[in-house]
This record gives C-alpha cells, sequence and structure tokens, in this order.
C-alpha cells in the first residue's frame, strides 16, 4: 500500500471512529456539514466514505443551514417518527388476518 492510500486508510478509519460514536441526527449534520466544506463532488465523496445516503447528508447540510431550528436537543427523532411498536404491527396483522378468514371465494 503507497503512501496516499495508507493516509486514506487513516482518515476513513478516523471517521468511522468518530462516526460511530455519533448518533443518527449528529451524524447527518457532520456529514452534511463536510460536505458542504468539501464544496464540489464533496457529497459524492462523504457518501462513499460513510455510507450515508445523499439525501440523508443534503437533509443534514439544510439543517446546518437553517442554524437547526425546530431540533430540540433531548429527542433524536420527532415525536411518532422511527419504527411502529410491534403492538401495533401485531395488531395490524391480527385485524388483516380476521378479515382474510371472513373473505368467501
Amino acid at each position: 500500500m503507497g503512501h496516499g492510500a495508507t493516509l486514506i486508510y487513516e482518515k476513513k478509519t478516523k471517521m468511522a471512529l468518530v462516526f460511530r460514536q455519533l448518533n443518527e441526527k449528529q451524524r447527518r449534520w457532520v456529514a452534511g456539514m463536510l460536505a458542504e466544506y468539501l464544496g464540489h463532488g464533496g457529497l459524492n465523496l462523504i457518501t462513499e466514505k460513510t455510507g450515508i445516503s445523499w439525501h440523508t447528508i443534503k437533509k443534514g447540510r439544510k439543517d446546518i443551514q437553517q442554524n437547526l431550528e425546530g431540533y430540540s436537543s433531548d429527542r433524536i427523532r420527532k415525536k411518532g417518527a422511527g419504527r411502529p411498536r410491534s403492538k401495533k404491527t401485531l395488531l395490524k396483522m391480527k385485524l388483516e388476518q380476521t378479515r382474510l378468514r371472513s373473505f368467501r371465494y
């Protein structure tokens, strides 16, 4: 491995180390800030190096440009965001099963 390749590998490893310590909101913001700082081609580079989608990085960049308006420090996700609770999912499945059983061919 040449000197340049070693440096790229070390930087990617350090970036992964830092990103693992951040929550999803913070990762989005840091990725967005880095992409903006790098300028032309920064979005693609950060997507490639972090595995974060370009859409998420663009959202992070927009959040930073808007001075993180509307984000509270006590929540990672907005209320109601994220996966549905398993109770809701199971209830929906049972209702669907009941509906299918009552269906006559």
